[in-house]
């Protein structure tokens, strides 16, 4: 389960603003975030004034502001604007980068993210959003790599933390990340992303009960939370709460229509409760949304044997185990149908050539 988690990035000062005090107001409230960050640097922009870095510095931190509202493509736009502007700028790369992260355009980002650190190799948060593109990609080695750098330039970059327990929850090493998601949460403990975070790490490890309470923490800080309401939907499965589970999935799936795994979630726990065509009907959505996930087959092979369809059961254990050959659930699917498919399938009698005898 893949999350791009927005760090925070370096909001850069406008460099030269001049002593009258509106302007300076401006320039100060133009580097921060919101509505008012963005009115700021529109009043700068539209003075017709400033060139260069300066005006570059202006478009950045308005695409800024935009990108932590959400609006990402205004973020890009004024990015890539900032660019133009001033090509030598390393920030505007870092806000584009970070925006098409979160847009799922990993390898813009990573392009973007590229740029910024050869135009300024210490800018810590550019280090992070590249591991966090990497993260989206599943290339979690390199995605540490940069990580570790950036908590290398900067140790208080609780983002980074973050995220680099999700690259060890990817590779299995969940006390690694949970250490990592504490020490997130130490450097700032209101971050609904990090309770999210480690609420799938202690769910990896069995620990149903505390991936629960984390879960709970997340969404209490962030009621629309959509990747804790599918963890501890994860979580009460695994305890056997099907009902639980199936809220839980469904109002993921109010937040965001197309999150493959909260489909997943609830076609797992329609299937414990023996409802197989509710239960194919998520699966089948699950696969048309994210046909490499092999959880998706898995399940529907669950439900395709249910309802003793076991061709198409085993099939699909077959494709799950294709995409994860380690797939404990699909593999056992494939030792409990094979053998009834194969005793099932009426056997043909070997043609035989007529001999002339002499």
């Amino acid at each position: 389960m893949h999350r791009w988690l927005p760090i925070v990035l370096v909001f850069i000062a406008v460099a030269g603003i001049p002593a009258d005090p509106a302007i300076a107001d401006d320039g100060k409230i133009c580097s921060g975030t919101g509505d008012a960050a963005i009115a700021a640097c529109s009043r700068q922009i539209a003075t017709g004034r400033w060139k260069g870095r300066h005006l570059s510095n202006f478009y950045n931190n308005r695409g800024n502001a935009y990108v932590w509202k959400g609006e990402y493509d205004r973020g890009i736009a004024d990015s890539t604007e900032a660019i133009r502007i001033d090509p030598t700028n390393p920030y505007p790369y870092s806000i584009r980068g970070w925006a098409y992260g979160a847009k799922n355009e990993f390898d813009r980002a990573i392009a973007d993210l590229n740029e910024a650190i050869r135009l300024n190799p210490k800018i810590p948060q550019a280090y992070a959003n590249r591991g966090f593109a990497y993260n989206g990609k599943g290339e979690y080695d390199r995605a540490l790599s940069d990580l570790d750098e950036a908590i290398r330039l900067n140790p208080k970059l609780a983002g980074a933390y973050v995220n680099r327990g999700i690259s060890y929850i990817q590779k299995g090493d969940t006390d690694r990340a949970i250490a990592d998601l504490n020490e997130g949460l130490r450097l700032e403990p209101k971050d609904p992303n990090a309770y999210s975070s480690r609420a799938l790490a202690y769910g990896t490890k069995g620990d149903y009960d505390r991936a629960i309470a984390d879960a709970n923490e997340a969404i209490r800080l962030n009621p629309k939370h959509a990747a804790a309401i599918v963890t501890r939907s994860f979580a009460y499965n695994k305890k056997g709460d099907y009902d639980r589970a199936i809220a839980d999935a469904s109002e993921a799936i109010r937040i965001v229509p197309n999150d493959d795994s909260a489909f997943i979630n609830r076609g797992y726990a329609y299937n414990n409760k023996r409802d197989y065509d509710r239960a194919m009907a998520d699966l089948n959505e699950a696969i048309r949304l994210a046909p490499k996930q092999s959880q998706g087959y898995k399940n529907r092979g669950i439900a395709f044997e249910g309802k003793g369809d076991l061709k198409r059961a085993l099939a699909d254990f077959r494709e799950a185990v294709r995409l994860w050959p380690q797939n404990p659930e699909a593999l056992e699917g494939i030792r409990r149908v094979e053998p009834k498919v194969a005793s099932a399938t009426p056997q043909v009698a070997p043609q035989v050539t007529p001999q002339i005898t002499p």
